[in-house]
């Protein structure tokens, strides 16, 4: 999901790391130089901005409105506008320099903060200002998204046989090489060889793979923290099946060895641990699968995020409501447009039943949320997935 940006109170919004002003790319064509505007100042396109986030920030949203120009508003509804704020609401926010674009135009950078129990998540943005309506208005620009992190796996191609696989890239320009291949027979483990060359050409200490695995490869690398550092992950497979892993996140620091930031075990999804931002917002989490429960021989599989929080990344996933709540939309979702056709019913509906389940889990809303979900099944199934439910919470629970 996308969470787009409503404001909240006037002050600084450092992330957990700092970052730096990025582009942000305008999200609409407002009004233009050809239609004469009247011409404005850095400082009124300064405080444009910064009105508008203050005025959103306090969820005069209405008032925030009436400052975008009015080609732009025609594009954006307000009743759609506002349903879905473009920046969360009690966010902090800074407001860079105005910097002349041309043609009257003012480009000016900002950044929002949205502190969470998960730290503080940003973004940075821009916002085009010109000459409208009887003043400075917002006419183009929102949050950035962050830069998406690159996907080793994609990149790794087949090599001596069984599975095995190699690979090369560049990552911000450190340059990656990684090998993988199989032992002799299925439990004599693989060989694996990673390699890390520095921007300079000068070799990295490489960080030390799992002793005894079925694969370790890098599987991500990126800009996790917006700060211009760049972040890899490692992830190694601990069954001949794949089904466990074992994911290291490091920070690559020049010719220095790794800063290990973070370990992170999943099951099922091959892909996962990854870097994700459901929010599109900094710093990246990693989200990896729990197996929550077990129906007709099939694991049911819920994300579970980790978040940085300054040492290490650490399971977060009950402090990040947001995601959780458009996850649990997702799986509803998934119920009403599927399960009047699902058969048999409960089974097969089970993956979008107990993952909405454990979205409520992690919510504190187990309560009510429970006889909802009943609510959508025969009467005789619904002890069923009462005693389902039960499984789910233990697992939620244990250590």
């Amino acid at each position: 999901m996308a969470v787009a940006v409503a404001l909240g109170g006037c002050g600084r919004a450092p992330g957990q790391r700092a970052g730096h002003p990025s582009a942000a790319v305008p999200t609409a064509a407002g009004t233009s130089s050809a239609q004469a505007a009247p011409a404005i100042t850095a400082v009124q396109a300064y405080d444009a901005v910064r009105s508008y986030l203050e005025l959103a920030s306090q969820g005069d949203l209405a008032d925030a409105y009436d400052l975008w120009a009015p080609a732009w508003r025609a594009q954006h509804p307000y009743p759609a506008w506002a349903a879905a704020a473009p920046v969360p609401a009690g966010a902090s926010y800074e407001v860079g320099a105005s910097v002349a674009a041309g043609g009257g135009e003012w480009s000016v950078p900002f950044r929002i903060g949205i502190g969470t129990a998960a730290g503080v998540r940003w973004a940075d943005g821009t916002y085009t200002v010109a000459g409208a309506d009887g003043g400075a208005r917002l006419e183009a620009g929102g949050p950035a998204p962050p830069a998406p992190p690159l996907d080793l796996q994609a990149l790794g191609v087949p090599a001596g046989g069984g599975g095995g696989v190699s690979g090369d890239a560049d990552c911000a320009g450190y340059s990656v090489a990684w090998s993988a291949t199989p032992g002799p027979g299925p439990a004599a483990g693989w060989t694996s060889h990673l390699s890390i060359t520095a921007p300079d050409g000068k070799p990295v200490p490489a960080p030390a793979l799992a002793p005894f695995s079925f694969g370790s490869t890098p599987t991500a690398c990126g800009d996790f923290f917006g700060d211009g550092g760049e972040e890899i992950v490692i992830t190694s497979a601990t069954t001949t099946s794949g089904a466990y892993r074992q994911a290291f996140v490091y920070r690559l620091a020049g010719t220095s060895p790794p800063v290990l930031l973070g370990q992170i075990s999943s099951v099922g999804d091959p892909a996962d641990p990854r870097p994700v931002s459901p929010d599109g917002l900094y710093p990246y989490l990693m989200v990896a699968s729990a197996e929550i429960d077990t129906v007709a021989g099939a694991p049911i599989l819920a994300p579970v995020y980790w978040a940085y929080d300054g040492v290490l990344y650490r399971n977060a996933t009950s402090e990040l409501p947001g995601i959780l709540r458009a996850d649990l939309q997702a799986n509803l979702a998934a119920l009403a447009g599927g399960a009047a056709a699902c058969h048999p019913l409960p089974s097969c509906a089970a993956p979008d039943l107990l993952g909405a389940y454990y979205d409520q889990e992690e919510l504190g809303e187990k309560g009510s949320g429970l006889p909802a979900l009943q609510a959508l099944l025969p009467a005789g199934d619904r002890s069923w997935l009462a005693g389902q439910a039960a499984i789910v919470d233990y697992v939620v629970r244990s250590p």
